[in-house]
């Protein structure tokens, strides 16, 4: 078996399965079946058990499955086998607690030596890479448009899994750039002039002015009371944590050094 190979079908189908699953989550209502022995199964249980049990018989014909949601693989006889829990914990799933994952491995000689663990409403995701080493992926997990791209550009299953791993990790550098970019920002306030440490608080109260004039104001003497959008409150949501936020540095910026590195 290609090690390879297996790793990077694993990775696909768990995510294409916690897609769909998610689907399913984020309604208001879907079905709760009972089975034999008496555990809930649910159409994202299936949908999930579809997706995977039909694309591990394309890319590894031959090769027994046993997987959950099947009753009849449940005899299968090998020593060489895949084995699929398509959504571990139902009953989260039902209560919509999160803590539900896809799980997919592959048993060689009676020993499990390489799968995934993808929880789609935690977004976190584990496998097993090509080394056999256990491996948390960091980034976006969603198959997009980017994954097309570079699964046409690159025909090995090795090097499109690298470029891939490569561009997530990209991504979440310049996330933390970026949040590093706005903790500069609120340090270089507080320690700044006059100006710039009050903006944020007269920012605030001129929208409380406007809040007090429309709620009581305007309906007390009878005044033309405007309409506020709700970008209003959202600005208002704004200037009240940026002033929280710039206060509690200001506070505090005497202790801190910026890093100019």
């Amino acid at each position: 078996m290609d090690n390879e190979k297996i790793c990077f079908t694993f990775r696909k189908l768990a995510i294409e399965a916690g897609r769909s699953i998610m689907e399913v989550y984020n309604q208001n209502n879907f079905e709760i079946k009972i089975k034999s022995d008496d555990s809930p199964v649910t159409i994202a249980d299936e949908a999930a058990d579809k997706i995977i049990y039909s694309g591990l018989k394309e890319a590894f014909p031959g090769v027994p499955i046993v997987t959950e949601e099947q009753a009849n693989t449940h005899s299968e006889k090998a020593d060489t086998f895949f084995i699929v829990d398509p959504l571990d914990g139902t009953k989260e799933f039902i209560h919509r607690r999160g803590d539900f994952t896809v799980n997919i491995a592959f048993v060689s000689k009676g020993i499990p030596i390489i799968g995934v663990v993808y929880a789609p409403a935690k977004k976190r995701l584990f496998y097993t890479d090509k080394d056999l080493k256990s491996v948390e992926e960091f980034g976006h997990h969603e198959l997009k448009e980017i994954g097309k791209i570079i699964d046409n550009l690159f025909t090995n299953d090795e090097e499109r899994l690298e470029a891939k791993n490569k561009i997530f990790q990209v991504i979440q550098e310049k996330e933390l750039e970026l949040q590093k970019m706005q903790t500069d920002i609120i340090i270089a306030e507080a320690k700044g002039n006059w100006l710039q440490r009050s903006w944020r608080p007269i920012l605030m109260l001129a929208f409380g002015f406007i809040v007090i004039y429309v709620k009581f104001l305007a309906p007390l003497f009878g005044f033309t009371i405007p309409p506020l959008e709700d970008e209003f409150w959202n600005l208002l949501q704004l200037g009240i944590g940026g002033y929280v936020v710039g206060r509690s540095a200001e506070k505090i910026s005497k202790n801190i050094t910026i890093n100019k590195q």
